[in-house]
């Protein structure tokens, strides 16, 4: 009989165990060593106007990539790069890359920590397009390990400037967007409605395994597309403005011009111009250097939106709030005059109607019909004794209704909102006193009152649908394939109904009229098309300082606002030439775009 210690036992089966421990350990590492993945990138959804033309796409192309880990030393990184130094402008970037990478290792040949953060491959070249090297690396991909190519898309935006702002751009993805979800070199949106809607138009990548001995590649997860997004923008609409905008700039020296059409039974934007504009495609892949100062160092900022990320006086624009305020707080009726004379001191300041013009004892009609300063200034002071004082909190509470100074919830990314002039702005901005004068200039739309044209195009709105908010927006409908005919609409979106009186509402809106059709005493006849009638207001906003021999502001800029037909309301527009001149440059440009819409355009049988 045979006996083995019980020691002995103990000892070979810890040793067993140990080994079946660190084995399988080492084969699960090796096996998780073996096999890599990487993300398949999901085609990004297309954009197209309301009509199926496009405005985005993605054009097939090669991406670029270094894969320093891969290269076994000096003299083979010079064989595989020969073919792009004469060809590619890329060779400087790949050599810097290259070289950070041999200090990384070389520096840290004990710390395997930091050896494993250098990355299997670095983009190079998002939208490659050496074709020599193209053609020779298809053929042997093998001959040029160390350097590769993949297929990719490339964002292209065929209508460049003409709607840039609107639709933004898509850029690369950083290490912190890889924290929300995003996969590294994927792109993400960055500006207009690339950015809003993202989510819908990127889709879900899906994921490659590749097996490292050799070389298979299998598809674990297939990518799954982005949506389709059609734009309530009419291409044909969105020329027209951009073009009417353009030769005002031109013609009236403005420095910048915004042009908007909305259907005010919806509220979908028909038209979105910003002036100056940008090529979006610059900014696809990443934009050079050079392209980015020249954009950034323009002084007319061809990048900013205007429209929803710019705020500017509003000029007697605001009338419109001043009056609904005046008459809701019964301040005033449609009967109540004041007296005008052209001229008027308050406070030891001389207050002046345009031109001095004494357009005699009037009601709030033809207050609004000649632009009069002096019937707002009077009625706000009537208005601030019967309110004991708060005339301008009654001002700023109905301009908040109207959502001036408040994002409007459009679906393009909005900026600073701006402000309603109040003792608390002033206080803030300039730490001074608020005074008797500072009322009397907000009610006309100047002093510290900033305001973005998309809030001051949703306060017309409301006016034309006798107190709808609408929330403007862009999105038409979505699809989730070209093939596929069925689409989801975008819905109507009514933030708030203000119920204000029928008599309020009739009496701004005859005001309007009166101010175009009035042929003896409208101060926008220019406006008085015969193709259709359109209710509207001007307003010429002074900035700056003024000249000090004259007193006059050289600095201007000019509004029209307004809506039409007058008698059923369908469209709302908002126009202005930003340091233009007065008021009257853009109300010619205005009726130059509605002549052109219900002539060459026919809107009544295009929109229906």
């Amino acid at each position: 009989m045979t006996f083995v210690s019980l020691g002995l036992i103990m000892t070979v089966a810890l040793t067993s165990f140990e080994l079946q421990i660190r084995q399988g350990a080492s084969l699960r590492n090796d096996l998780v060593s073996r096999f890599t993945s990487e993300a398949v990138k999901a085609p990004r959804g297309m954009i197209f106007d309301r009509f199926g033309r496009i405005l985005a796409e993605n054009k097939a192309s090669y991406s670029l990539y270094l894969q320093p880990l891969e290269i076994s030393g000096d003299a083979y990184f010079a064989s595989i790069t020969t073919d792009l130094s004469t060809n590619s402008a890329d060779l400087d970037f790949i050599k810097t890359k290259y070289e950070e990478v041999k200090n990384t290792l070389a520096q840290n040949k004990t710390n395997s920590e930091k050896q494993k953060n250098i990355p299997d491959k670095i983009l190079i070249d998002k939208d490659f397009k050496n074709p020599v090297f193209i053609t020779k690396y298809l053929a042997d991909p093998q001959k040029w390990t160390g350097l590769k190519l993949e297929s990719d898309s490339q964002r292209i935006y065929p209508q460049k400037d003409l709607v840039a702002h609107l639709l933004g751009y898509t850029g690369e993805v950083t290490e912190d967007d890889q924290k929300f979800g995003y996969s590294a070199n994927s792109e993400i949106g960055r500006a207009g409605v690339e950015s809003s809607y993202d989510t819908v138009l990127r889709g879900e990548d899906g994921k490659l395994s590749i097996d490292n001995r050799t070389k298979e590649m299998s598809l674990e997860t297939p990518p799954t597309s982005g949506k389709n997004i059609y734009l309530s923008v009419d291409l044909d609409i969105q020329k027209k403005m951009y073009q009417v905008l353009s030769d005002g700039i031109k013609t009236y020296g403005a420095d910048g011009a915004i042009g908007i059409l909305q259907n005010v039974k919806t509220g979908e934007i028909l038209a979105y111009v910003s002036l100056p504009s940008y090529d979006d495609n610059l900014f696809v892949g990443g934009i050079g250097i050079k392209d980015f100062e020249k954009l950034n160092n323009d002084p007319k900022s061809p990048q900013l939106d205007r429209i929803s990320d710019t705020t500017y006086p509003p000029g007697s624009v605001f009338k419109l709030n001043t009056d609904t305020t005046l008459l809701e707080t019964n301040s005033i009726d449609r009967n109540t005059t004041f007296p005008t004379g052209g001229t008027w001191k308050y406070g030891g300041v001389t207050f002046r109607d345009f031109s001095n013009i004494d357009r005699g004892t009037i009601n709030v009609v033809r207050a609004l019909c000649v632009s009069s300063n002096l019937f707002h200034m009077k009625a706000s002071l009537q208005m601030d004794s019967k309110t004991n004082g708060r005339a301008i909190d009654q001002i700023d509470a109905y301009g908040k209704a109207y959502g001036l100074g408040q994002k409007t919830g459009i679906d393009v990314p909005e900026g600073f909102p701006g402000y309603i002039s109040s003792p608390a702005v002033k206080k803030d901005l300039y730490n001074t006193d608020w005074v008797g004068g500072d009322l009397l200039n907000t009610v006309i739309g100047q002093g510290y009152t900033l305001l973005s044209p998309i809030q001051i195009q949703t306060m017309v709105t409301a006016i034309a649908t006798n107190g709808n908010l609408l929330q403007p927006h862009v999105l038409y409908a979505t699809s989730d394939s070209l093939e596929s005919n069925n689409k989801t609409y975008a819905t109507t979106t009514i933030r708030n109904t203000l119920n204000y009186s029928p008599n309020t509402y009739s009496t701004i809106k005859d005001g309007m009229y009166c101010g175009v059709h009035d042929k003896a005493n409208g101060i926008i006849q220019d406006l008085n098309s015969p193709y259709v009638n359109v209710s509207a207001k001007s307003g010429t906003a002074e900035f700056g300082a003024p000249d000090p021999v004259t007193g006059a502001y050289p600095n201007r800029h000019g509004w029209a606002v307004g809506f039409f037909p007058t008698e059923n309301p369908q469209y709302s527009f908002t126009m202005l030439l930003e340091r233009g001149g007065t008021s009257n440059n853009t109300v010619k440009l205005a009726r130059n775009f509605i002549d052109w819409l219900y002539t060459d355009y026919k809107i009544n049988d295009k929109l229906k």
